[in-house]
This record gives structure tokens, C-alpha cells and sequence, in this order.
């Protein structure tokens, strides 16, 4: 399979690839930008598709341009830092490209006729960077025993080393480099993924823009003392609101334990989405981007309507949509998991005066077979997965007047929705959101309705 051959590429594909055709066949190349003629070789060849990369570029397209960090790869070919796929491309194209993805996933993966279907264009940023409110970062020491802290390079497991980041919230730029300082230090020991020894794992930090709180997340192989907060507080953090230690000794890729202990301040920090202030534990899920979460939350509000009488959010973690929809509802009945994330929803319902909620600590699948019928409205906000088969078998049976699903997966989207339609509902309109600018990923908020609703 050696030897350079010219391949067009004609779309993005799901997975973040560009997508090219020779002799018939599909052949996907990372950083590869439509419209561009490149110089590929051979990474692997199989019957239905093969995978290529690019040796250079013959003709750039209109759609490609400089990539801003510095470490996401000197050209198309390069290795670079694996945390962004799409930096090459102008940003206007990346959210055509995810519109067409989210389209050609409902088509392939859901058999619908898309033609039918209202995919409304991707919300994007004004201004895409700088936005990510969570980062999480693994450590290592390289053989001259540097200290290494960043994401993973393309398709391995090699840090690439980083001192910034120009998709995360500026304060995080200016605060790492202070951490990174102070780990780097010869008596800090740093987790060896082949031994399995040695202490700290990941740095991870939330925190917001918007009320300036900062909280510290240190993942260790096994438990430390108070002690250790000393040095990281007296580096003088701005906004800093708690260290949170996460216990994980598993030989695992999970970057979390089930145990986290406040080591100083307090385990969580607070974010602000329009007037409400939502308190966001160590291990809470939160959407990484709140200025897009913000656009979400007002396209839902905006799309339903303003008396409604029962409603279900589902996979509700700290209550975003909850406390919201609590203002137009009788009752609100929100379905979590996470003991902490439901405990978090508590704390932010009181937060804001709001009443009319009921919080159930389970699984949705077995929660929502017990809640009554004459629902109004359910929200569904499942994790990459999507949702299990009898949780949607469970809407069918008894279908609210309303249904909104927010996916951050168009493939298992595609997957839900087919079942649902095919059950008792409707499509209304697909709104997709960029809450992940120079990557594949995308939200997508679908509006659904009982078929025999009015």
C-alpha cells in the first residue's frame, strides 16, 4: 500500500475525517478539508472503505485555513494535539459541515426522508474560542522526566504538552501554566500508565467565566492529605473556589474514582445561565460551553408553551432545563442518576426560589415507567448513548403532548427518533447548535409532538 496517489476530497464525515473517492472507494483522511486535492498514502484498505493520510496538499480549498494553536498540527499531516479536529477549517464551513452530517445521519441511520425534515442551520459562536468551561488533563513524565500535561496526540496515547489552549476559558491560560510549575517539581510523582505506579493522573478545572469561580480537580492514584492544598493555594489563583481530590486506583482510561474530597474551600463552583445561578459539584455533568447551553435553553423556552401542567425533564443533572420549565408548569418531575448531580438540582432549585419540582434520584428507563399520564411536555437529555429502548417504549405507551430530545450524538439521535416516530410521534423542527467549535461533535435539540395532538 505504498506510494503517493491524488485523492479529492468531497465532505466531512462523522468521526471528524474528510471523505474522499478512489476507484469507487470511500477513503477517509483525518485534517483533510472538502475541496481540497491532496497527496494520500495508504493506511489501511478493506473491502467497503479505506483510510488514508495526507502527504501534502496539491490544491488547498477555499473552505481551509491557518489553524490558531500552534500545537494542533503544522500541516495536514502532522500529529498535533488530538483536542480539536477541525482548526483547519474556516469556522462559517465547519457548521455547514455539521448540519450535513446531523442531515445525512437522520437519512442513513434513521431512514427518513430528509427532504421532509425542517434541519434548521447550526448556531454557531460570534466569537468560537475560549469557551470551554471544563478541561481535563492527563499526566506524565517523559524519559528525561519532564513533566508532560496536555491532551492526547492523534490516535495515541502520547501527551502533547501544552501551556494553553485557545478553546478553553482564558483564566484556565493563565492559571496552568502555575500548575504545571508546581507538579513539575521532582517530588511531585507523577501516574505511569504502563507501570501503574506513581501518584497524580489528571488536572481538571471548571470553572466560569461569568461569576470568575475556579474549581481544581486533582485525580491521584490514591488518597493525600490537606496538606497538599498549601502549595496550590499559595500560588495565588484567582477565583479560586475549592480543590476537590478524585481517588481513582483502577488501571482504567476512566478519568474518574467514585470517591472526591475537598482538600480546601468547597467541592464545587457556580455558572450563571440568564437569572439563574447553578451551583456545579467536582463530578456533576454541565454543559462545557455556556454561552451556547444559554441559546439552547432560550430556543426551549421559546418553543413550548407558557402554561403547562405536568412536565418530566429527564437526565436533568443540576436542573438547567428544570428550573427553567419550573416557571411555566404546575410540576416539574426531574429524573437523575447522579446522587450528585441531584443533590446539586436541590441546592440550585433553592438558589433561585424555585418550587414545584420533584427530584427523583434514578435511572430514567426505570424511573419513567412509574410517572403518570397527561404529561404536557418531557425533556430528554441522555448522555452520548442515547436513550434505552424501554424508556422510549415507555413514552410511546404513554405519550406526553410534547416531546424534546437534546442529543449530543447525531448517530444514536437518528437511531431515538426512529423509534419514536415510528411509536406515536411527529418531528416538528431540528435546531442544531455548535457547543463544540473546531471539533465533529454537535447538540441537537429536536421538537417532536404526539401524533394526535393539537
Amino acid at each position: 500500500m505504498s506510494g503517493e496517489f491524488s485523492l479529492d476530497i468531497k465532505k466531512m464525515a462523522y468521526g471528524g475525517d474528510g471523505l474522499g473517492f478512489h476507484e469507487r472507494l470511500a477513503v477517509f483522511v483525518p485534517m483533510a478539508v472538502p475541496g481540497d486535492k491532496i497527496g494520500a498514502q495508504w493506511l489501511l484498505k478493506k473491502q467497503d472503505h479505506a483510510r488514508a493520510t495526507a502527504l501534502r496538499v496539491i490544491e488547498p480549498s477555499s473552505y481551509r485555513e491557518a489553524p490558531r494553536c500552534p500545537i494542533f498540527g503544522p500541516s495536514v499531516s502532522g500529529s498535533g494535539c488530538g483536542g480539536c479536529q477541525w482548526q483547519m477549517m474556516k469556522y462559517p464551513y465547519q457548521l455547514e459541515a455539521k448540519r450535513d452530517i446531523l442531515i445525512e445521519s437522520l437519512g442513513r441511520i434513521g431512514r427518513f426522508k430528509t427532504s421532509k425534515i425542517n434541519v434548521e442551520p447550526c448556531r454557531g459562536m460570534d466569537e468560537p474560542w475560549h469557551f470551554r468551561n471544563k478541561v481535563q488533563y492527563p499526566l506524565a513524565r517523559d524519559a528525561n522526566g519532564q513533566l508532560r500535561l496536555g491532551y492526547y496526540e492523534r490516535g495515541s496515547h502520547r501527551i502533547e504538552d501544552m501551556d494553553s489552549c485557545p478553546v478553553q476559558l482564558e483564566m484556565f491560560d493563565q492559571i496552568l501554566p502555575k500548575i504545571k510549575g508546581l507538579l513539575s517539581g521532582s517530588r511531585y510523582s507523577i501516574y505511569d500508565e504502563k507501570t501503574c505506579q506513581g501518584l497524580w493522573r489528571h488536572v481538571c478545572l471548571r470553572g466560569s467565566a461569568r461569576t470568575g469561580e475556579l474549581l481544581i480537580v486533582l485525580v491521584a492514584r490514591e488518597n493525600v492529605g490537606a496538606e497538599f492544598a498549601v502549595p496550590l493555594v499559595n500560588l495565588g489563583l484567582g477565583g479560586l473556589k475549592g480543590i476537590v481530590v478524585n481517588v481513582n486506583p483502577a488501571k482504567t482510561n476512566v478519568i474518574y474514582g467514585s470517591q472526591s474530597t475537598a482538600i480546601w474551600g468547597k467541592p464545587f463552583y457556580h455558572e450563571k445561565i440568564l437569572d439563574r445561578t447553578f451551583r456545579i459539584s467536582a463530578a456533576s455533568f454541565f454543559q462545557t460551553n455556556t454561552v451556547q447551553a444559554e441559546q439552547m435553553v432560550e430556543d426551549i423556552l421559546t418553543s413550548v408553551p407558557k402554561r403547562l401542567s405536568t412536565v418530566v425533564d429527564a437526565f436533568s443533572g443540576v436542573g438547567l432545563f428544570a428550573l427553567f420549565l419550573a416557571q411555566r408548569s404546575k410540576k416539574v418531575v426531574a429524573i437523575e442518576e447522579n446522587p450528585g448531580s441531584r443533590d446539586d438540582a436541590i441546592v440550585n432549585a433553592k438558589l433561585n426560589g424555585i418550587k414545584g419540582i420533584d427530584w427523583i434520584c434514578a435511572k430514567t428507563e426505570k424511573a419513567i415507567k412509574h410517572i403518570g399520564s397527561q404529561l404536557d411536555l418531557v425533556v430528554l437529555d441522555p448522555p452520548r448513548q442515547g436513550v434505552a429502548p424501554s424508556a422510549l417504549g415507555a413514552l410511546i405507551g404513554r405519550p406526553p403532548k410534547q416531546l424534546i430530545y437534546v442529543s449530543c450524538d447525531p448517530v444514536t439521535l437518528a437511531r431515538d427518533l426512529r423509534i419514536l416516530v415510528d411509536g406515536a410521534f411527529e418531528v416538528v423542527r431540528v435546531a442544531p447548535f455548535d457547543l463544540f467549535p473546531h471539533t465533529y461533535h454537535l447538540e441537537t435539540v429536536v421538537y417532536l409532538k404526539h401524533r394526535r395532538s393539537t
